[in-house]
């Protein structure tokens, strides 16, 4: 049985447990509940983080709720991708019944162009090309999709109360990810939407979660070092302005496996988050996340995933590390006041985008590649 098949398992029996009003299990209770070994319990909760302690076990609430955080999932078992939008689908997806089953669509495949760009509900409708490029399985989280002040809801989840229309002068933040054969992907990314142009303010946010996610990118560092003495690079240039973020910065990422998948974290200290002592070593995949929320107003989140790998560096005592960005996608440029910037950053900006380019742009043409190279073009001060 696979390690997700597994940890699903144990978050049945959790549940239970706490239906129960069990507030503490062992690792042979939870082991014999599950049908494996207390062997294997402890060996797939350590893949995630350190959850109990010796001679006392597992706090089950809490337990749960970590579990579900790997998950993403608030209680629900299955997330699942329905093919054919026709009445059958759309059927099935409004079904009361499928969703007391634990069952929650998250996207829809058609070849009917009518259909196409069009929701079931909430479920957006995509062409049934769509679900085979790339070997893509499913989306690896619901979509954050926060117009406005809804980006200000650090995990947004869109419902008929507080959905809205992208207005003209206003921030859209979308953080999207999918199940591919060969990886996970998580990526966010903040846009405005013109004719108007951004506040002073909100350049000035969007620029210090720039340069803090640039300072995370670049960081050079020893072998052993933890996500809690990392975190402080990209929250520096925010807490200069008396501002923060109240989410990591960085959690880890499965291969095609779970998007929110430990030991390795990058986060504060404070709160007892799983993973932020694990050492960083090389070949661990996290994200770098940092960001800026102002409540009732808008959000801002710039992400990328990346690699730990090692750093020759030239006459260095000891063994150090350093970050692959593995996430290629433009970042908003009329967002960003490059008065702030220093010229490294400014250069690591160019050589991003100029891979962008040349990773995504042969894939382009036409009217998308147009708007892609202007994306990409170089920045410049004032």
């Amino acid at each position: 049985m696979p390690t997700v098949s597994r940890m699903a398992t144990y978050l049945g029996c959790l549940a239970s447990l706490e239906q129960q009003r069990v507030s503490a299990v062992s690792s042979r209770e939870l082991a014999q509940l599950a049908g494996v070994s207390p062997e294997q319990v402890r060996q797939d909760l350590a893949l995630f983080g350190r959850f109990g302690k010796r001679g006392s076990g597992y706090d089950v609430a809490r337990l749960r709720e970590e579990v579900e955080n790997i998950f993403r999932v608030d209680g629900e078992r299955w997330v699942c991708c329905m093919v054919g939008a026709g009445s059958l689908g759309t059927a099935l997806i409004s079904s009361r019944m499928t969703q007391r089953w634990g069952f929650r669509y998250a996207a829809a495949f058609d070849s009917d162009a009518h259909k196409i760009g069009t929701h079931i509900g909430h479920v957006p409708v995509y062409h049934i090309d769509d679900a085979e490029t790339q070997a893509l399985k499913e989306i690896s989280f619901d979509t954050i999709s926060g117009a406005g002040p809804n980006g200000a809801v650090v995990h947004y989840r869109v419902s008929e109360e507080t959905s809205r229309t992208l207005e003209p002068s206003s921030m859209y933040l979308v953080d999207s990810g999918g199940q591919y054969l060969d990886g996970t992907t998580d990526v966010t990314r903040t846009v405005w939407i013109g004719p108007g142009e951004p506040t002073a303010e909100m350049k000035d946010r969007f620029t210090r979660v720039l340069k803090g996610h640039i300072a995370l990118a670049r960081a050079v560092f020893p072998a052993g070092t933890r996500g809690t003495q990392l975190d402080t690079l990209a929250r520096q240039f925010l807490w200069a302005a008396g501002v923060d973020y109240a989410h990591g910065t960085g959690h880890g990422v499965g291969s095609f496996l779970a998007v929110h998948e430990g030991p390795q974290r990058i986060a504060t200290s404070a709160g007892g988050q799983a993973g932020t002592e694990e050492p960083l070593a090389a070949g661990m995949f996290i994200s770098n996340e940092p960001g800026y929320y102002k409540t009732g107003e808008y959000g801002i989140r710039i992400e990328n995933l990346i690699l730990v790998e090692p750093r020759e560096i030239a006459g260095a005592e000891g063994e150090y590390l350093g970050f692959e960005t593995l996430t290629y996608a433009p970042i908003e440029r009329a967002l960003v006041d490059t008065n702030l910037m220093t010229r490294d950053e400014l250069r690591w900006w160019d050589e991003y985008h100029a891979k962008v380019l040349e990773i995504v742009g042969p894939q382009l043409e036409g009217e998308v590649k147009a708007w892609l190279e202007a994306a990409c073009a170089p920045l410049s001060r004032g």
